[in-house]
């Protein structure tokens, strides 16, 4: 009887465990990313990244072909027995063989396989460049993405906030201290705050999935801001140094490349006057003798080229120098844009840094007003139209730090890729 009741109070305990113990679930770790990280991995798995890169691979494989000597040509030919009305009326033949080999003048090779180079060292800037500009975009989704996480926390909190003190309007209704009317007008506000999440929410899933698109990632992600607050805040760039960086960004690497290949290649077309020659050597046989027999093999060696008096190849050359005119001028104005972008990006860091202090140093001011607002409707000492607009206030107040955050955050990182190119 006593062994009976021990097991009674064992199985009931166990059934109260089963009952009342929650199931756990695995959740995947977030895979945490600071932006040099999150770089990183855009630059190797993202689509337009991988299919601009095979640019440099066929730049390259224009300066091997460029490094390749001419193929020599066998050439061969015979004339055999001529025959009529089915009898043989001859026993002449001619048989010969031989082999010719082009060989380029004038430095022609040489200079193509500079030139090429030269292509193939401006495709590398150039892919480097266009990367550049893609970070543009993909950092200010990557900021985006932050702020958008601390927009959902926020309006998440706001509303969990409202609730305390919509309970308190309640309380205020039924005893009689505020309107139904009033009470209606607190109502719909909650509406507004439980639509801020919703869309917070949404904003922060579609850019979130937007990002993960373009680093080809499908585990989730948490992503860090990179520098500090306050570093930024606080950060005081040189504008001449930064100006230097500018000068040798990856587009401007990628125009002096090409005016050095467009140098040569003036020199390659002058070099088209200077005839390429060919070397042919060939074996004969020619005929047979009255008795058949076949005349010895004849040997022979010749050279030709051709004479550069009509066509002097003066539309390349007039066509090679043009290139160099024009690509001087695209280099000045590369150089020229470069410092304007880095001088307009270091100009909108400091507005950056100036706005988002001034809202810091509003941001404990406008908190403390919400609060003793709130704490002043409970106390009956404000209206429900100073509580509400006081919500509204604050709700736009932080939309706007947010926003001034983000420039924050953003300005900084374009004025490194507007400057070096890279961060």
């Amino acid at each position: 009887m006593k062994l009976n009741k021990i097991k009674g109070v064992v199985f009931g305990f166990l059934v109260y465990g089963l009952l009342t113990s929650k199931p756990s679930f695995s959740q995947e770790k977030p895979l945490e990313l600071t932006p040099a990280q999150a770089v990183s991995i855009f630059i190797h798995n993202n689509y337009n990244v991988l299919i601009d890169k095979y640019n440099i691979d066929k730049a390259y494989a224009n300066y091997l072909e460029s490094k390749a000597h001419t193929n020599p040509t066998i050439y061969m030919s015979s004339t055999q027995h001529e025959i009529r009305n089915g009898e043989l009326r001859s026993r002449d033949s001619t048989s010969n063989i031989g082999i010719s080999k082009l060989f380029r003048m004038g430095g022609k090779r040489s200079l193509n396989m500079k030139l090429n180079y030269a292509l193939y060292k401006s495709s590398i800037f150039t892919h480097d460049d266009n990367v550049r500009n893609l970070l543009i975009g993909f950092m200010s989704l990557y900021y985006q993405v932050i702020i958008d996480r601390i927009a959902l926390r926020q309006a998440k909190d706001d509303l969990d906030n409202y609730e305390k003190v919509l309970k308190i309007a309640k309380y205020q209704r039924d005893y009689g201290f505020i309107s139904n009317l009033d009470y209606f007008k607190l109502s719909v506000y909650k509406v507004n705050l439980q639509s801020a999440v919703y869309q917070a929410k949404a904003q922060y899933k579609n850019d979130l999935k937007s990002l993960k698109t373009l680093l080809r990632i499908k585990k989730p992600i948490r992503l860090k801001a990179g520098y500090p607050v306050a570093f930024l805040l606080n950060q005081k760039p040189n504008l001449k140094k930064y100006e230097e960086l500018a000068l040798n960004r990856f587009d401007v690497k990628a125009a002096r490349y090409q005016l050095q290949s467009d140098l040569y290649n003036l020199k390659y077309q002058k070099a088209q006057n200077i005839p390429d020659l060919t070397f042919n050597f060939e074996i004969d046989t020619v005929g047979m003798d009255s008795e058949g027999r076949r005349y010895p093999f004849m040997i022979g060696a010749g050279l030709s080229f051709p004479l550069p008096i009509f066509d002097r190849n003066v539309g390349g050359i007039l066509n090679a120098a043009y290139s160099i005119k024009q690509d001087r001028l695209m280099l000045k104005n590369l150089e020229d844009n470069a410092k304007t972008q880095t001088y307009q990006a270091y100009q909108n860091f400091l507005s950056a840094q100036k706005t988002f202090r001034a809202y810091v140093e509003k941001k404990k001011e406008i908190e403390k007003i919400l609060d003793i607002s709130q704490k002043s409707f409970a106390l009956r000492g404000i209206s429900v139209l100073d509580l509400l607009d006081a919500e509204r206030t604050y709700k736009d107040f932080m939309a706007s730090y947010r926003n001034a955050l983000y420039q924050l955050m953003l300005s900084r990182t374009l004025l490194d890729l507007y400057s070096r190119g890279s961060l």
